[in-house]
């Protein structure tokens, strides 16, 4: 017998409109979905391209930019330092951010910063203030044993604004000079003032331009190790102190066999007005000032308890007239000059401590202390004599590497013109310009956590131990 299976009406029935019901059901349910991810896939497009342009993820890593005359020895420093033919890698997180750099290497220093340990010395200026300095030798045992005076060099540091010795950045690249050139020294300035715990001795602080304890402490390092090699760094405003140093009196470059600039500005007019001139500038100026009014806070009672007599203090420094500054930039920032009738200079008041210690500004802050405890009649005239651009083109007989970030917030852009006019004039002159590594900081390897050791720090060691290298007679004019 054979059965026929037909379908019923009412099962067919059944399961037409079960499945009619869940193809409903699913297309509503992802309709409504659809309609409640939208915004919110929206939103999450839009948080990834911000931190994508916050982060300039997409920048790429680029290798920096060398410019020198073709010199022979220009040419041959560049070969002897890889550094420059590789790209510069920031931290890959946040490393290609200007502001994210400088406000860590601000905040935080280097990560893990090793402490080197030094001796303290101490010397007196002609104009009798007292400063302090650090001696950092090498602990290696038997480092310097044997070791002939020709192979050990000296390097005489200057740190940036506010900084010295224990500066975070200065203890990090003092500990890697001594690892990769552990027959070396250390010779580091301390900023007069800088030393929480150390007293004035006259009623002045360190200025931008001021080479007064630089000088001393490169006299008592020649005393101190005669016949070592001496080179020379310096970092921001030391960098300016170093380069200014040099020109002042151009035998003193025979003494060194090289020298390095750090993120200088070249020019104090340059830079106040550039840090006058919006909003981000402005914010800068406002730290800038912040630490400074620190070190004038901690001291306030030498420095406006009485007045400023510095003798001959205004001679001390190379002065220069607005004739001679280069025109950078085209622009003039003579509104705080201070004049009289007629023309003349009027009488230099003393330092406006309730003015000073409530700046918001560089240019407020050195009208009212900075260009008063110096005696210069003007904010014009102290920032001209204060700059090593209006007399770096005398520095001709020492090997010298500039290194600038074209993103430093505390560089304009204009003043990388003197280190490019420098290097295009002079055989011995190389500037280096990179896309990242904004004021100091050049961070880089990691994805979050930078390593302790700098991009900087190490062209640095690069450039010394090339020139440490180099016979004297290849050194262009030097």
């Amino acid at each position: 017998m054979v059965f026929a299976m037909t379908p019923d009406s009412s099962l067919t029935s059944m399961f037409s409109d079960l499945s009619s019901s869940s193809a409903s059901s699913v297309y509503s349910l992802g309709s409504s979905l659809n309609g409640f991810l939208s915004p919110y896939l929206v939103l999450l497009a839009f948080l990834a391209l911000v931190l994508v342009r916050l982060f300039r993820l997409l920048e790429p890593a680029e290798v920096p930019e060398v410019f020198h005359s073709s010199s022979g020895f220009a040419q041959e420093i560049v070969s002897k330092c890889p550094i420059l033919a590789e790209r510069y890698r920031p931290t890959s997180l946040w490393g290609k951010n200007r502001h994210i750099q400088i406000w860590s290497f601000g905040v935080l220093g280097r990560p893990s910063t090793p402490r080197p340990a030094h001796s303290l010395h101490a010397g007196v200026t002609d104009d009798g203030t007292r400063f302090t300095f650090g001696l950092f030798e090498s602990k290696a045992r038997g480092a310097y044993v044997g070791v002939p005076v020709a192979k050990q060099p000296v390097t005489v540091l200057c740190p940036g604004i506010a900084g010295n010795s224990y500066s975070s950045y200065i203890q990090t690249y003092i500990d890697e000079m001594l690892k990769q050139l552990p027959h070396s020294r250390v010779v580091s300035l301390n900023h007069v003032g800088t030393i929480k715990d150390e007293e004035l001795s006259s009623a002045r602080i360190f200025s931008y331009g001021c080479t007064s304890e630089y000088s001393a402490v490169v006299d008592w390092t020649r005393e101190r190790f005669p016949g070592h090699p001496l080179v020379a760094i310096g970092f921001s405003m030391g960098a300016n102190i170093l380069v200014k140093y040099l020109a002042e009196r151009p035998e003193r470059q025979t003494w060194f066999k090289g020298a390095m600039s750090c993120c200088q500005s070249y020019s104090a007019k340059t830079l106040s007005c550039y840090l006058d001139s919006g909003v981000v500038p402005r914010l800068y100026s406002s730290v800038l000032v912040m630490f400074m009014r620190t070190v004038v806070s901690q001291h306030r009672g030498k420095l406006f308890g009485e007045r400023a007599r510095i003798s001959g203090a205004k001679n001390t420094l190379v002065r220069t007239t607005a004739a001679t500054t280069p025109a950078v930039g085209g622009r003039v920032c003579s509104k705080n000059a201070v004049s009289c009738a007629g023309g003349s200079s009027c009488p230099v008041p003393p330092p406006d401590e309730t003015r000073a210690l409530s700046a918001h500004g560089m240019v407020t802050f050195d009208e009212y202390f900075s260009r008063r405890m110096w005696h210069f009649d003007s904010i014009d005239e102290y920032y001209s004599s204060e700059s090593c651009g209006t007399i770096m083109h005398k520095v001709t007989n020492v090997p010298i590497l500039f290194v600038n970030a074209a993103d430093d917030p505390l560089v304009p852009a204009e003043a990388l013109e003197f280190p490019l006019q420098h290097s295009r004039k002079n055989e011995n002159s190389v500037f280096v310009k990179t896309r990242h590594g904004s004021h100091l900081a050049f961070y880089e390897g990691g994805v979050v956590i930078p390593n302790t050791v700098s991009w900087l720090d190490r062209l640095s060691i690069q450039y010394f131990r090339a020139i440490l290298d180099m016979p004297a007679d290849s050194q262009g004019d030097h």
